[in-house]
């Protein structure tokens, strides 16, 4: 993931900010986006948050679109699928590489309660190593509930 651009997409939360710097760490470049733009045809690698207007927005241009050889990591609420988006990112896996991470949601007070929330650290952390992951087609990981405070 070395020099790669990496835009994430969301509404500029904590959550992006964790998830920014670990790729920052990992030397990726990473761009933050919380406006609705779509997909721009020219990221190449992106992460976004479903429960984000702006992500929603880009993972779905991106299903509706013709780009191919992008690399997303999409997050996304521990649910049944009643969103739908398993589907959505896999008609995006079709034509990119796409994994799906299914988390559950720090409290909303974890900003004030932790400078980073271990959901976040875990998070970012499962993130980059999906970023750094070759492969094609779409994959859904759900991470483990975080420990407590």
């Amino acid at each position: 993931m070395r020099d790669t651009t990496v835009a994430v997409l969301g509404d500029g939360g904590r959550a992006e900010l964790v998830i920014a710097d670990a790729l920052a760490d990992r030397g990726a470049r990473p761009h933050l986006l919380s406006v609705d733009l779509g997909w721009l045809t020219s990221v190449r690698a992106a992460v976004a948050r479903l429960d984000s207007h702006a992500g929603a927005v880009a993972v779905r241009s991106l299903a509706e679109g013709d780009v191919e050889g992008a690399r997303l990591v999409a997050v996304g609420p521990v649910a049944a699928d009643e969103d739908g988006w398993e589907t959505v990112c896999r008609r995006c896996g079709e034509r990119n590489d796409v994994t799906l991470v299914r988390t559950t949601a720090p409290p909303p007070d974890a900003d004030r309660r932790h400078p980073v929330h271990p959901a976040f650290a875990a998070l970012a952390e499962a993130v980059a190593d999906e970023l750094d992951r070759v492969g094609p087609g779409a994959r859904v990981v759900e991470l483990p509930p975080p420990p407590g405070p």
